[in-house]
C-alpha cells in the first residue's frame, strides 16, 4: 500500500510545473490575456474603452523535464528567471512603460536613477542588487552615481534598496555589471480579481520579461487622455516600450501571433524589423490587422485609424 502511495505521489510531483524556470523548446505555446480591468494604477483600475489583450510565449518546465535535463547533456537546462535583470520584473518594467504613456498624455511623472549591479568581482555581495546609496550619498539621479564612483575610497559601503549595508574596499565599485534605469517613484502597479487570489507576489519580482510594455503604455495612455483608442476593437500587442518611447524586440513572436488570433484580436500591434515573423504565423486572410510600430506615438496613430494588417512578402523573408 505504501509503495503505491509513494510511486502516486512521485508522479505527482513529476508533473508539477516549476514556475520560476522557462523551458526551452522550439515551439514555445503562446497564451493570451486581458489586460483591461486586470491592472490597478495607483489603486485606479485600468479599464479603458475596447478590449486590450497581453501576450507571452513559453511555459515552466515539469519536475520531470528538469531532471531529465540534469541526466542528459545534450538537452538544454530551462531558464532561471531569477538570474535575469531586475528590471524585467513586472514591479518595474509595468511602472515604466506606463509612465511612457502617462506622460505622452500629458501627466507629469517623476523618475528616479534605480542601479542594478549583477556579478560580484568578490566573495560576500549578492549576486543581484538594487543600490540605494553609496558611502551615505542617496542616488537619485545619473550625476549621483557618478559622483559616488569617483569619490570611491580604501574603504566603502552601499547600501541596497531593502536597508541592507555592503562594505568593500578600494576606488572600482565591486561588480562586473552595473545598469541604471529612469524608473517612476510614484507609481504602483498591482494586480486586481484573480490575481489576488493566488500568492504570486513574490512571482512577480522573478526575471519575467518586459515584453507587454507596449500595450500597457498604450492602454495607459487610453485611460490617461480618455481617447478611445480601441473603437470598439479588440487589441493584442507585444514590445518592449523603451523610455523614449521607442519600440524594441521581442522573443516569442510567432507563438504570440498565434495566440492573438486565437484570442479573437482583430488588431495586433508588434515591433517594426520582427515582421517576417509575424507573416510566417499569420493566415492573412485570418480577418486579424498585423501592424508593426517603432514607437508608442505611432501605435496611437495607428489604433487612430481602420488600419489595414501590413504583412510582407514571404520571399523577401528567405535566410
Amino acid at each position: 500500500m505504501w509503495l503505491t502511495a509513494l510511486a502516486g505521489c512521485l508522479v505527482l510531483l513529476a508533473a508539477l510545473p516549476v514556475p520560476w524556470l522557462v523551458a526551452r523548446t522550439p515551439n514555445p505555446p503562446g497564451m493570451a490575456w486581458r489586460l483591461d480591468g486586470r491592472l490597478q494604477l495607483d489603486g485606479e483600475t485600468i479599464d479603458p474603452p475596447g478590449v486590450w489583450i497581453g501576450l507571452t510565449a513559453g511555459r515552466p518546465p515539469l519536475v520531470a523535464e528538469v531532471v531529465w535535463s540534469w541526466l542528459d547533456p545534450d538537452i538544454d537546462s530551462p531558464r532561471d528567471m531569477r538570474d535575469g535583470s531586475m528590471f524585467d520584473t513586472p514591479a518595474l518594467a509595468e511602472p515604466a512603460a506606463m509612465a511612457v504613456g502617462l506622460a505622452l498624455a500629458g501627466r507629469v511623472v517623476d523618475v528616479s536613477t534605480i542601479v542594478e549591479a549583477r556579478q560580484p568581482l568578490v566573495a560576500g555581495l549578492p549576486a543581484r542588487v538594487a543600490v540605494s546609496k553609496v558611502n551615505g550619498r542617496a542616488i537619485v539621479n545619473d550625476d549621483d552615481w557618478a559622483h559616488s564612483l569617483a569619490g570611491l575610497g580604501d574603504l566603502n559601503e552601499f547600501v541596497s534598496v531593502d536597508g541592507d549595508v555592503f562594505g568593500f574596499t578600494g576606488t572600482t565599485f565591486p561588480y562586473e555589471v552595473v545598469d541604471l534605469m529612469h524608473a517612476p517613484t510614484d507609481l504602483e502597479v498591482s494586480l486586481t480579481g484573480w490575481g489576488r487570489l493566488v500568492p504570486i507576489g513574490w512571482y512577480r519580482k522573478l526575471a519575467l520579461g518586459n515584453s507587454n510594455g507596449l500595450l500597457l503604455g498604450l492602454a495607459a495612455y487610453s485611460q490617461a487622455s480618455g481617447e478611445n483608442l480601441a473603437l470598439g476593437r479588440v487589441i493584442g500587442g507585444t514590445g518592449v516600450l523603451r523610455e523614449d518611447g521607442s519600440v524594441g524586440p521581442v522573443g516569442g513572436l510567432a507563438a504570440k501571433t498565434r495566440a492573438a488570433h486565437r484570442a479573437g484580436a482583430d488588431v495586433m500591434i508588434y515591433p517594426a524589423g520582427q515582421s517576417c515573423l509575424v507573416a510566417a504565423s499569420l493566415d492573412p486572410s485570418s480577418g486579424m490587422a498585423a501592424v508593426p510600430v517603432a514607437s508608442l506615438s505611432e501605435a496611437i496613430t495607428v489604433l487612430r485609424g481602420d488600419t489595414p494588417a501590413r504583412l510582407p512578402d514571404l520571399s523577401l523573408c528567405a535566410d
